[in-house]
């Protein structure tokens, strides 16, 4: 299954639930096929839930639908007024400053949740400082990325 066939499943899912002023793009960027969802700002919050959870569940009900589809895995984004581009740049601020406080202070600093994803984002951003160190602590939910001095 390729993007064009993509767009009018998820086109159609989208007015389903309600969203039928939303404009919806496909695009191919390597091994992702990325679904860009354009909503009006009263709209694009209520898709994009709180922290993010309702675009995340959005992502694995259409991930679920293409896979289904083509028998083949293949990894889908979804996108919505670009959401995920500036969480992304939030998440590297949030882990700036906490690892500006490590140095200045000495001491660990526990962030609050952050899915996997976002705290790989984070783990990635602050790799090549050698001063801190990086690691998630804790099990399922309730696992949470640290920053620490570098021993």
């Amino acid at each position: 299954m390729d993007q064009k066939e993509i767009k009018p499943i998820i086109k159609n899912l989208v007015e389903n639930m309600g969203f039928s002023d939303s404009k919806v793009e496909t695009s191919v960027d390597g091994d992702y096929i990325k679904i860009s969802i354009q909503s009006p700002p009263e709209q694009s919050g209520i898709l994009i839930g709180r922290h993010g959870e309702g675009i995340d569940a959005l992502q694995l009900i259409v991930n679920l639908i293409v896979n289904n589809q083509t028998k083949e895995w293949q990894r889908v984004l979804v996108n919505v007024n670009d959401y995920r581009e500036s969480r992304e740049e939030i998440i590297k601020q949030m882990a700036t400053k906490a690892a500006d406080n490590v140095k200045i202070t000495g001491k660990e600093v526990v962030l609050n949740f952050l899915p996997s994803h976002e705290r790989r984002i984070a783990h990635m951003h602050l790799d090549q400082d050698k001063e801190i160190q990086t690691y998630s602590q804790g099990e399922g939910k309730y696992r949470r990325m640290v920053i620490g001095p570098a021993h």
